[in-house]
């Protein structure tokens, strides 16, 4: 038996060379193209199928090394974005850190603010919020800021207000929001929004804001002096004389200017064309809308008056102990800066 496998394997082995011989001399015959080559072809291929080579294991092995290095590239990429991410983290944190003020003890204000338009057709409610340490970098700024009066007021106002409502208006985008909202859910026209903002403030009682003492305040008489004596709510030793209006929005206490720069705020921010308005003694706004009263122009343009210390003054009206004051001027302007 054993015998007999052996010889089928010699004889197998012997044919096998035999068809291979036949296969490289006498490939291109008649006899091996018709005959033979269909029955041998895919015998040859399933056997040497099998045996790679050199040439095959080259390319396998310089794909293998390319896989490697792509692997390679994209730990090192991995490794390097993780790295670079943390840096920006990091920076993005340090960042932060240098905006809080570790001195700012103050907590946040949240509060809401009710109101009715001037004819009572629309009532209002607002949902104000204002971070402790915007309250804190406002009055901060504020207090550091370096105005020097030279006797030209006009110049003085601008730069004052100027520098308050461009560090204040970046950092108020959820009180544009807020006044946004109303005036989609209300479907407000402009005259109708300007009001709306107006009587907002309006309706914010009057707290007069000394630039020092009220004691000082009360031996320099004037009009300080008669509110001053009558018990009336006031905030001292305010540079300026004047809160800015995240300040203003933060603790609901402000005299004339602090609430004529809130409003210019609000208003240019919306892209009405508005002023701030001074003599001097009082602050007002000024506004460039169609309607009829007292104005101030400038370049063809009037700018009507409007009165935000108190409730139920319109567009256009102007206190009797203000009507003769030639001193009025313009102290910023939204679409002439």
């Amino acid at each position: 038996m054993i015998k007999l496998i052996g010889n089928i394997i010699k004889w197998s082995f012997r044919l096998v060379i035999v068809l291979i011989v036949v296969r490289v001399f006498f490939g291109d015959s008649p006899l091996y193209q018709d005959f033979l080559k269909p029955i041998l072809e895919p015998a040859f291929e399933a056997i040497f199928n099998q045996f790679p080579t050199l040439e095959n294991h080259q390319e396998n092995e310089n794909d293998r090394k390319n896989i490697q290095k792509e692997e390679d590239n994209q730990t090192q990429n991995t490794n390097e974005d993780t790295e670079n991410n943390k840096g920006r983290n990091k920076q993005k944190t340090e960042e932060k850190n240098k905006e809080i003020d570790p001195n700012c003890d103050v907590p946040d204000s949240k509060y809401n603010q009710s109101w009715k338009d001037l004819q009572a057709l629309h009532q209002y409610l607002a949902k104000i919020a204002v971070k402790n340490q915007n309250a804190c970098k406002a009055s901060t700024f504020r207090e550091n800021l370096n105005v020097v009066y030279t006797g030209d007021d006009q110049q003085y106002y601008k730069n004052l207000y100027g520098q308050l409502v461009k560090f204040c208006s970046p950092k108020m985008a959820g009180i544009f929001k807020t006044f946004e909202n109303i005036k989609k859910n209300k479907k407000l026209n402009q005259e109708e929004f300007a009001e709306m903002i107006v009587t907002f403030i309006q309706s914010i009682p009057y707290v007069l804001v000394l630039d020092k003492t009220a004691k000082e305040a009360k031996k320099g008489g004037g009009f300080a002096a008669g509110y001053l004596n009558e018990n009336k709510p006031y905030v001292e030793n305010i540079k300026f004389g004047l809160q800015s209006p995240i300040e203003f929005l933060y603790n609901k206490k402000g005299d004339c200017d602090t609430r004529t720069v809130l409003a210019f705020t609000i208003l240019k921010r919306f892209g009405y064309d508005v002023a701030i308005l001074n003599s001097k003694s009082h602050s007002m706004l000024g506004l460039h809308l169609p309607t009829q009263g007292t104005s101030l122009s400038y370049q063809g343009k009037k700018y009507f008056f409007w009165e935000t210390t108190a409730q139920n003054w319109q567009l256009g009206q102007m206190p009797d102990d203000h009507k003769n004051d030639k001193t009025w001027m313009f102290a910023l302007m939204a679409k002439n800066n």
